[in-house]
C-alpha cells in the first residue's frame, strides 16, 4: 500500500508517537520523505517508506540492502547460512543449473537487494524453472541469489540497542489434524478462527484459492491427529501466514547467537530473520539458517501475533529517536 495513504505505515506509526513528544512532523508527498523536529530543534528526515533510523550507520542499511553482504558477515560470526549461489551479472549455464539442482534438489531464486518477497520465486525443481525464476528476479534487481530451499519456520529477532526483545515466529499457512475431520474442513474450521481476529493495524485474510491450492478447498482426506497440512509457504500475512511472538519459547542459543552477529553489525534496530527446523531445540550448523537483516521491517506486524501477545515496539523506538537526536543536538537527516 502507498505509504501516503497507509496510515498505519511505520512512518506514520512513529510519527504519533514522536508527535506525543512534542515533535512536529511534516510528510512531503512528491518526495515522499518525512521530516521529524525535536522540541530543541534537532531535524531528523528520512524516507517514508524505507525509513533510516537515525542511530543507524549508512553501513547497517547497506548490509541489510545486501543480502550476499549480510551472509558474509554472518558465515564470520559463525552462523548458518542456506547453500548459495550469486549471480551478478550474465546467465546460468546449463551445466551449473542442472549442477546446483543434482546437489541441493529444491532451489528459491531471489533478487539480493529486495525484501517483502518481491522476484521470490520457490519450489523451483527444473532447470527451466530456475532460468525463469532468474529472468523474473531480475526484472527486479540485476543481482540474484540461487540457494537451496531449506525446510522449517521462520522467526523475526527484533534486536533494539544490542538486546532481543521480540521473536515474531511467521509460521506459514497450515492446519493441524484431529482424526475426524477433512483437510477442507480443518481450512474452514482455521477460516472462522482467522474472522475472530481484530486488531487494529492489522487484518488476518481468509484461506482462499487466492493464497492456497484451490484443490485443498475441497480435499477430503482425513489427517491423522496432530498431523500439520501445510497449506502455502509464504512468510507474510497477506499470503496466509500466522504471525506469533514466541520469544519465551525460543532456546536461548538463538537469541546468543543473534545478539553477537548484530554486535558485529553495530546497529542501534534492526530485525534479523532466522529460517529453523524447531527453535525449542538448541542452534546447530544444521538446523538454522539466516534468511537477512532488514533495518526497516514493518512495524504493524509486531501488532498481529494471533496469541495477543504483541510487541508494543513503536514506544521503544520513539524514545530510542528522541534520546539520540537529544545528545546529537545536530542536523541528522539523510
Amino acid at each position: 500500500m502507498d505509504v501516503a495513504k497507509d496510515q498505519f505505515a511505520s512512518s506514520r506509526l512513529l510519527a504519533r508517537a514522536l508527535e506525543a513528544k512534542d515533535y512536529t512532523t511534516f510528510f512531503d508527498f512528491n518526495s515522499r520523505t518525512i521530516e521529524f523536529t525535536s522540541p530543541k530543534g534537532a531535524l531528523w528526515k528520512t524516507s517514508a517508506a524505507h525509513i533510516s533510523y537515525p542511530f543507524n550507520s549508512s553501513e547497517v542499511r547497506r548490509f541489510s540492502i545486501n543480502k550476499n553482504l549480510g551472509y558474509e558477515l554472518a558465515q564470520e560470526a559463525g552462523f548458518s547460512i542456506p547453500n548459495t549461489r550469486y549471480l551478478a551479472d550474465g546467465a546460468l549455464s546449463d551445466d551449473e543449473a542442472l549442477q546446483l539442482l543434482q546437489n541441493y534438489k529444491t532451489l528459491i531464486v531471489k533478487p539480493n537487494d529486495l525484501s517483502l518477497s518481491k522476484g521470490l520465486t520457490v519450489n523451483i525443481k527444473t532447470t527451466a524453472q530456475l532460468k525463469q525464476a532468474i529472468t523474473y528476479a531480475r526484472t527486479y534487481s540485476p543481482s540474484v541469489l540461487i540457494q537451496e530451499q531449506v525446510v522449517g519456520e521462520e522467526s523475526r529477532f527484533a534486536v533494539l540497542n544490542g538486546k532481543v526483545r521480540a521473536a515474531l515466529l511467521r509460521q506459514t499457512a497450515q492446519v493441524v489434524g484431529d482424526g475426524h475431520s477433512t483437510s477442507a474442513e480443518l481450512i474452514k474450521q482455521e477460516n472462522k478462527a482467522r474472522e475472530k481476529l481484530v486488531f487494529e493495524y492489522i487484518s488476518y485474510p481468509q484461506l482462499t484459492a487466492a493464497i492456497i491450492d484451490e484443490s485443498l478447498m475441497t480435499d477430503q482426506r482425513i489427517p491423522t491427529q496432530n498431523e500439520v497440512v501445510k497449506l502455502a509457504r509464504s512468510t507474510m500475512i497477506r499470503g496466509g501466514c500466522s504471525v506469533y511472538n514466541i520469544l519465551d519459547q525460543v532456546d536461548k542459543s538463538y537469541v546468543d547467537k543473534v545478539e553477537a552477529l548484530v554486535a558485529r553489525l553495530g546497529a542501534g534496530f534492526v530485525v534479523v530473520d532466522v529460517f529453523c527446523t524447531d527453535f525449542a531445540q538448541p542452534a546447530a550448523p544444521s538446523n538454522h539458517w539466516l534468511i537477512e537483516f532488514n533495518s526497516a521491517p514493518v512495524l504493524k506486524l509486531f501488532y498481529g501475533c494471533r496469541d495477543g501477545n504483541h510487541f508494543d515496539i513503536v514506544p521503544l523506538l520513539a524514545e530510542m529517536i528522541d534520546n539520540h537526536l537529544d545528545e546529537s543536538s545536530i542536523d541528522v537527516s539523510r
